[in-house]
This record gives structure tokens, C-alpha cells and sequence, in this order.
């Protein structure tokens, strides 16, 4: 199987990179309504590339934002059925940003394919595409397959999660195969046990009703900013840690023996700092930088905005304030009571003379995989063969919104396997996805199919 399908990649690669390159070309941007239309062309792509492999069913799914592509394949029903899920959006990215090249103009250098998308996750679900195309060919696909890629990933969700809420049985099958994650490195693949959840609130302070001077009412009116900043550092000790009221209530305690087995997952802080351009790394008094990454949760302030920050002085106070906070949250947390507690807290200490707005965005819980499933089992089994190495066990601190919800609604549990690489700079300038990575993905997964 391993060099039959490397001879297909082979012996297509031509068609194979200019479908790919046209998939890329495409700036399927989800966060905001500018590239809707783009959008409905990725999701057209991904429903032509379903067609073409003669799917038994192939589909838009119309919502209020952005399509779904919704596709079967009903070999035999005695066979497992598996669920690939992944996501055509992309995160916006321009030229000044950073970019050697074009975006949206792939470039094919040393082995290596930049692009935005050209991992996360256009690039990993085109292979996907292209294993089950293979496998559809030659008649080898020992499972039943569903697809279901969407085009709101990076921007939460929210259309995907609609359609769970009311017709999540099309969705359901045996298991959910995922590839929008990392490997370790070149030789080295990783599935991701657990993910954290996260949560984005809007708060906005509300001042007078107009930016006013501050020589004739400076000390009289209470500035919005200030308040803003004021009550948002309250919120955090100088070791790290999180005060606001009940927020480690439902955190789990790890016991020493299990700290250490999660010591022992690949990580370099020195790589970290690196990559970072920092001198020093921070946190929670405590934990390990790795701990705090995968265990335990944050509060993070995105980003604040409010009153005048252009070259030169205007004095003014502010007529509002406006900030994003976003917490990282860890399985058995409930985003509606950190929300809760987050209002109530701003309400207690706010100053009178301002207003308080907190708006949800997302509200998802952590995540841990069934390790003990016969499909995580055979995923190993295959990856051994073709990497001469069992996967290694890692877990991740980000958060893919829909595996929370294909556990809480369908029962269902997911194998996050990806093939990328933590510097291939996805939602950076200059991402980039080694066909190596691609071809090795589609030997993982075409054996992973024939196995169960």
C-alpha cells in the first residue's frame, strides 16, 4: 500500500499540485462576510473533488454563514464508518504582513509548498481527498466514509454547530478522523490526546456619551480606559495565577505520576523561546511551561482598544474602552460560569459613572480522547509500519471547536492525527506544507482505511 500510493502521487503529481494550487489560490477568509463569495468557491472545490470520486452522496449544506460539504461513500454495511472532518477557511493574510510571496499565489520551493492554507487545513484536507480518491480507484476502501468539511473553523464554528443542534444525525458514525494537527517532527507522528476548550469575550466600558476634553472635565468624568485597565489587572497575580473568583474550582489536580508521564512528551523550551523571540518564558508559579500550555488553563487579554493612540496628542477622556478576553480552558471547566463570574466581578469593581457590556462569542469545554478504542489502537498499528515508530501521545493547548461537539451531541470520539509541522508557521507569513508531509499523510491514512 505504502509505495503504491507514493507511485499514484507520483505518476499524478502534475494534476495533483495544479488541483491543489487551485484549491489555494482561493482566499477563503471566514472572519467577516468580505469573502463570502470566496468561501462558496472552496466549498464548491471540495463538493467537485467529492463528485469526482463518485460519492454515493455529495452535497452543499446551505446555512446562514458560510456552506458545508456534506458527502458519503456506503461501501458495505458491516463495515466501520468513519466521519473526516475538516475546514476550507482560512485566517486572513495579506503581502505586509510578512509574506516572502503572494498568499494566495502558491510557490513550490524546495519540497515545500507556501500558501495560506496550505496546511491549515486546505492542505490537509486535500489529501484526504486524494487518499480516498485512490482507494474509491483501485478498490481498496474497507470502510464506510462521511464527509463533512466546513467553512467557519477559524472563526468558531457557529454554522457547523447549528446544524449539529438540528440535524446531527447524518453526522453520526463510528469514529472522526481529524488531520488538522502536528507530528513531532519529519520522523515522528503524534496524535493529540487531549485539546483544551476556550471561551472569547467582548467587554466594552461605557463612558460619556462623546470623547471630551480633558482640561474641562479631566478628573471629573470617570475614564472608561483606565477602569478598563484598572479591573482587568486585578484579575491576575504577579506569580501567574488567576483570580478571578472560582475559576480553578472545576480545574482537575494531576497527580505526581502523571505530571511526570506528561514530562515526557517532546517539548524544548528553548525552541519555544526562539520561536517566540523571547528571552524568558512565564506563567503560573508551579507548573512547567508545557503544564501550563496543556493542563492548565489561562486568561488572556487579546487586545484593547479605546480613546486616541495615533502620532500626536489629542487630550481627550476616552468615550469608551473596549477589550477581547479569552480563556483557555481545560476539561470539566463551563465557559457559562467563567462568563458568569467574569460579570459579576467587572459589576463589583467597576466605578461608578461608566456602563459594562460582556458579549459571548465561544464557549467551549476541553477535550480528552478514548485512548482505548480499537481505532485509536489501529492507528498506532499503521503508523508503526509506516514510520518504523508508534505515534507519540501528545497534548495540545488549543482547541478545535466541533470535537467537543461531536462527543457532547453524537457520543462520538476523534482521532486527531495531522502531518504538519509546529514551524510551518500556520496563521503566519509564509506557511508552508512539505509535499514529503503530504505523502506520508496519505500513506498513514490509506492504511489506516484498509486496516479497520
Amino acid at each position: 500500500m505504502m509505495n503504491k500510493i507514493n507511485s499514484y502521487f507520483e505518476t499524478n503529481r502534475n494534476d495533483i499540485l495544479r488541483q491543489y494550487f487551485d484549491f489555494l489560490r482561493i482566499p477563503s477568509i471566514s472572519t467577516g462576510k468580505t469573502h463570502s463569495e470566496e468561501c462558496r468557491q472552496a466549498a464548491s472545490f471540495v463538493l467537485e473533488q467529492l463528485r469526482a470520486m463518485n460519492c454515493d452522496t455529495a452535497r452543499l449544506i446551505e446555512t446562514d454563514g458560510n456552506p458545508l460539504v456534506y458527502g458519503e461513500i456506503n461501501r458495505n454495511s458491516t463495515f466501520p464508518t468513519v466521519l473526516i472532518y475538516g475546514h476550507y477557511d482560512v485566517m486572513p493574510a495579506d503581502i505586509t504582513d510578512g509574506w516572502d510571496t503572494d498568499p494566495f499565489e502558491p510557490v513550490l520551493s524546495d519540497g515545500m509548498v507556501f500558501a495560506r492554507g496550505a496546511e491549515d487545513n486546505k492542505g490537509q484536507v486535500f489529501f484526504l481527498l486524494k487518499t480516498v480518491e485512490y482507494l474509491v480507484k483501485n478498490e481498496k476502501l474497507n470502510c464506510n466514509i462521511k464527509w463533512m468539511i466546513e467553512g467557519e473553523e477559524e472563526c468558531g464554528s457557529s454554522s457547523l454547530q447549528a446544524f449539529l443542534a438540528s440535524d446531527s444525525d447524518d453526522l453520526r458514525a463510528d469514529i472522526c478522523l481529524i488531520c488538522d494537527t502536528d507530528m513531532i517532527d519529519i520522523d515522528t507522528p503524534a496524535i493529540v490526546t487531549s485539546l483544551r476548550g476556550g471561551a472569547i469575550w467582548d467587554i466594552t466600558i461605557q463612558g460619556p456619551r462623546q470623547d471630551l476634553h480633558s482640561g474641562l472635565y479631566g478628573g471629573a468624568i470617570v475614564n472608561p480606559v483606565k477602569e478598563l485597565v484598572r479591573v482587568l489587572g486585578s484579575l491576575f497575580s504577579t506569580d501567574g495565577k488567576v483570580l478571578l473568583p472560582g475559576f480553578y474550582n472545576e480545574v482537575r489536580q494531576y497527580t505526581p505520576e502523571e505530571r511526570i508521564e506528561i514530562a515526557q512528551q517532546p517539548f524544548d523550551e528553548k525552541d519555544v523561546k526562539r520561536f517566540a523571540g523571547v528571552e524568558s518564558l512565564g506563567g503560573e508559579v508551579g507548573f512547567s511551561a508545557l503544564e501550563r500550555i496543556v493542563i492548565r488553563p489561562t486568561l488572556e487579554i487579546t487586545g484593547i482598544s479605546g480613546g486616541y493612540t495615533d502620532e500626536g496628542l489629542i487630550a481627550i477622556v476616552p468615550s469608551y474602552a473596549k477589550a477581547k478576553v479569552f480563556a483557555r480552558l481545560v476539561m470539566d471547566q463551563n465557559p457559562s460560569k467563567i462568563k458568569d463570574s467574569l460579570v459579576q466581578y467587572f459589576q463589583k469593581n467597576l466605578a461608578k459613572g461608566v456602563q459594562f457590556r460582556c458579549e459571548n462569542e465561544i464557549g467551549l469545554s476541553g477535550y480528552v480522547c478514548n485512548t482505548n478504542s480499537r481505532f485509536f489502537t489501529h492507528m498506532n498499528e499503521v503508523s508503526k509500519q509506516i514510520f518504523g515508530k508508534a505515534t507519540t501521545q501528545i497534548r495540545e493547548g488549543g482547541s478545535i471547536p466541533v470535537v467537543v461537539a461531536f462527543k457532547e451531541k453524537l457520543g462520538m470520539d476523534s482521532i486527531l492525527m495531522g502531518f504538519g509541522l509546529r514551524t510551518d508557521n500556520i496563521h503566519g507569513p509564509n506557511e508552508h506544507f512539505a509535499l514529503e508531509n503530504m505523502v506520508k499523510g496519505m500513506e498513514t491514512i490509506a492504511a489506516f482505511f484498509q486496516q479497520i
